[in-house]
């Protein structure tokens, strides 16, 4: 764990650094003719303003459930309540496994000052609620349309990254299916495939 977390670490300390010199080396690697050129640039600049929108969705929906922990442990009677829900805010970001650690964190917490195993329930019951209500049906219904493809495909791209990479895994999912399915619209044999990720039509 800890050296997944210097890797990733290392690798997004290094992207920053590049600034645009990755793109520009990209683009050039596109090589000749200019058309294909311009084809990178516009896949390379989709990503990065899906990617934006994607992370202004997380940050949104994590600042909203951290609120509604805050608020919840406050008027439960549990003491530093304003700091669990600091810890929701930032924790989830990695979704599932985030909040999943805050309740067990606030139950232990509610149990030691209580003593009573009815309220360490409901403490931690409060991140729960927050995250299924807000961190999973909310946020992928809006992460998908921020990154323009439907609630099953983000659901399902989380699973299977959070497989394969842990944490990591899940936090990393909708920023690299986003990468691939802008890939997938803009090269014409692979369009079929982009289908599969994509929202639904409106009905007319």
């Amino acid at each position: 764990a800890l050296g997944q977390l210097a890797s990733v670490l290392f690798l997004t300390y290094f992207l920053l650094a590049a600034g645009d010199l990755f793109r520009r080396k990209l683009v050039y690697l596109a090589g000749p003719p200019l058309a294909r050129q311009k084809t990178m640039l516009s896949i390379l600049q989709e990503i990065h303003a899906l990617n934006q929108r994607y992370f202004a969705v997380v940050v949104l929906i994590n600042v909203t459930v951290g609120i509604f922990t805050g608020v919840g442990l406050y008027f439960l009677g549990l003491e530093h309540a304003e700091l669990w829900g600091l810890a929701i805010t930032v924790l989830h970001t990695i979704p599932y496994l985030g909040a999943a650690l805050v309740a067990a964190a606030v139950g232990l917490a509610s149990y030691l000052q209580f003593g009573s195993a009815q309220m360490a329930l409901l403490a931690g019951g409060i991140p729960v609620i927050a995250s299924i209500i807000l961190g999973i049906w909310l946020q992928t219904m809006l992460m998908g349309r921020a990154a323009r493809m439907n609630a099953a495909s983000v659901f399902i791209s989380l699973l299977f990254w959070g497989m394969l990479w842990g944490a990591w895994g899940l936090l990393l999912a909708i920023p690299m299916m986003v990468g691939i399915k802008t890939l997938c619209d803009h090269i014409e044999p692979l369009k079929r495939y982009s289908t599969l990720l994509a929202p639904a039509e409106p009905a007319e």
